[in-house]
């Protein structure tokens, strides 16, 4: 009689490092991914929402929400409380509109920079005596 051949099969042990690797990748494949494009689409309507929510609280309609976030800004921007939704603005439509506006760092430092001179010379037209009630009651 002939010897019958056997493979041997064996069997290689994963560590538990490679293992966790590998169902992470499996996770990773299984869940819907977004693109970059869908993305800066929901950003892009996210600071539409808040910019319109902004402008309605200078007014006063935005209801509780409106009053808490016109009070916010006060005390954040004083009276360029209405630059706030207009960068907001600008950004929504730069990522709308990307092959048109590119935004890098540098465009986030100049709005930083922008900011900062503007609204130190909106406080430089209120006395000197005045500037820390005016401060805080959220105006400047």
């Amino acid at each position: 009689m002939a010897k019958k051949k056997t493979k041997k099969t064996t069997k290689t042990k994963k560590s538990k490092p490679q293992k966790e690797a590998e169902e992470k990748k499996e996770k990773q494949l299984a869940e819907p991914q977004l693109s970059t494009d869908a993305k800066k689409g929901i950003l892009a309507i996210f600071l539409f929402t808040v910019a319109l929510i902004s402008i309605l609280s200078l007014f006063g309609l935005a209801s509780d929400l409106g009053t808490y976030l016109s009070m916010v800004l006060g005390y954040l921007f004083g009276w360029g409380q209405a630059l706030f939704p207009i960068v907001l603005i600008i950004f929504g439509i730069a990522l709308v509109f990307p092959d048109k506006y590119e935004i890098n760092w540098t465009h986030y430092l100049g709005l930083v920079i922008f900011t900062l001179s503007f609204l130190g010379l909106l406080h430089l037209t209120i006395d000197l005596e005045q500037a820390t009630s005016v401060f805080n009651d959220g105006r400047g």
